[in-house]
Parts: C-alpha cells; sequence; structure tokens
C-alpha cells in the first residue's frame, strides 16, 4: 500500500538538510510540504521560508502555508513551557509544552487534509495511508521514539528523513541558516538568546515584553530562570 508523503516543514537547519538531501537525489521526495507559520518567529525564519519556497516548489512539490496560531498573547503565554519557580538563578521545572502539538502539528495535519480532500477529523479512507515527515536528525533518535504528538494526520505515522541518512546535528550546522525556533521559544540557550538580541533586536524585544507582560514574576523564558534583559549579559552557553 503506497502512503502520502506529507513534509512538515520548519523551516530550520534540519529542513534544509532534508531539502538539500532531496535536490541531491539522496532522498525521495515528498508528495506536499507545509509550514505552519504562528507569526511569532524572527525575521530569519521568514527569511530561510522564502528561500526554500522556490527551492522547493522547483522540484514539482507543492509547497503550502497554513495559519498555526490565530489567539491572543494570553492564549499563547498558557502553551508554552515556560521555566519555573520562586526564586530567579535556580534550575526548577517547566509547564507542559502545548505549542508544539497544538500550533504546528494539528495545522499541518489540517492542511494536509484540506489539500487531500479529506474531511477535518477522523481516520483517512481504507487504503490511504498518509505518513508525516518529522525534522529530528541522528542526534534525536530519542524524540523520535516519543513522536506520537507529531503524528496527527493518522494512518501511516512519522518517517524522519535525517535519521534515516544518518544526518546528525553537526552536518546541519553548516547550512548558513538559523535556527527555526519562536522568538519567546523557552528552549533556547543562552547563547541563542544573545544571538537573537544582537542580530534581530525587535525580536528579542518583543520576547522581554511578552516575559514581562505574562511571566508573573515566577516564570522565565530562559532556562537559567533569569529575566531576558539579564541574561545576554551572563558569561554562560
Amino acid at each position: 500500500m503506497s502512503a502520502v508523503q506529507v513534509w512538515s516543514f520548519g523551516a530550520g537547519r534540519d529542513s534544509f538538510a532534508i531539502l538539500d538531501a532531496i535536490e541531491s537525489g539522496n532522498y525521495e521526495k515528498p508528495d506536499v510540504a507545509i509550514w505552519a507559520r504562528l507569526e511569532q518567529e524572527p525575521e530569519s525564519t521568514f527569511r530561510q521560508v522564502g528561500a526554500a519556497g522556490p527551492r522547493i516548489e522547483s522540484r514539482g512539490i507543492p509547497f503550502l502555508t497554513v495559519d498555526g496560531f490565530s489567539g491572543s498573547a494570553a492564549v499563547n503565554a498558557e502553551m508554552i513551557p515556560w521555566k519555573i519557580g520562586k526564586e530567579p538563578g535556580r534550575r526548577f521545572g517547566r509547564r507542559q509544552r502545548r505549542c508544539t502539538r497544538d500550533w504546528k502539528v494539528r495545522a499541518v495535519a489540517r492542511e494536509a487534509r484540506r489539500w487531500l480532500g479529506l474531511p477535518a477529523k477522523g481516520r483517512p479512507p481504507k487504503g490511504l495511508m498518509i505518513e508525516s515527515w518529522i525534522g529530528f536528525n541522528a542526534n534525536e533518535t530519542d524524540r523520535a521514539g516519543r513522536a506520537g504528538d507529531f503524528c496527527g494526520i493518522g494512518g501511516g505515522g512519522c518517517r524522519f528523513p535525517l535519521i534515516e541518512l544518518g544526518i546528525g546535528r553537526a552536518a546541519t550546522l553548516n547550512k548558513g541558516v538559523e535556527k527555526s525556533a519562536c522568538w519567546n521559544c523557552p528552549f533556547r540557550v543562552t547563547a541563542e538568546w544573545r544571538r537573537l538580541s544582537e542580530s534581530e533586536p525587535r525580536s528579542f524585544e518583543k520576547a522581554c515584553a511578552f516575559e514581562r507582560d505574562h511571566g508573573q514574576g515566577e516564570m522565565w523564558l530562559a532556562r537559567c530562570g533569569v529575566h531576558l534583559e539579564r541574561v545576554v549579559e551572563l558569561d554562560v552557553a
């Protein structure tokens, strides 16, 4: 039974590594590529989407964009995995991460169903399998093993092109491509916050304002548990 191949295009380093593999003939083409736009991406991500779209379409692959989030900033604040605790500088826990599943995975699934002419919910018709391509690299096999939340279309499960090809994180860093994380993503490390503040100060200021407005003094975007204005001054990675 053949499966429809749906590439969940993330617009970052791993996605460009997959695109390079397709262009070089080292990996098959998907049937469609879909990017879930959140309007919380830094400017570099939009530039990267603008560069990738024509390359993808030149291979005969439809490249679709779907809006993944249309709620308020308060709703946004409820969905992301803040660093939590009561004393800045100490390592505590995280809130549950719901943003990727609800804003990206489900949006891509919804657009894939629309593109295929399927109802918004329910399993695909008998005889139709849909496989989701996810850009985990070969250093993320543990994430791939927990990827149930990323296979939101149904029928065929997930595929991980970079893991199949044995392409690890180091090989994706030489693409001249930035990480595609949102400007308020709490999984950024300190060096990435510092780079964002230097290369895209408007995005960094949005993140600082978001933290001030919604962090309630007990939640932080930086994993070290320090407010962003101070994070860029720290001598840590």
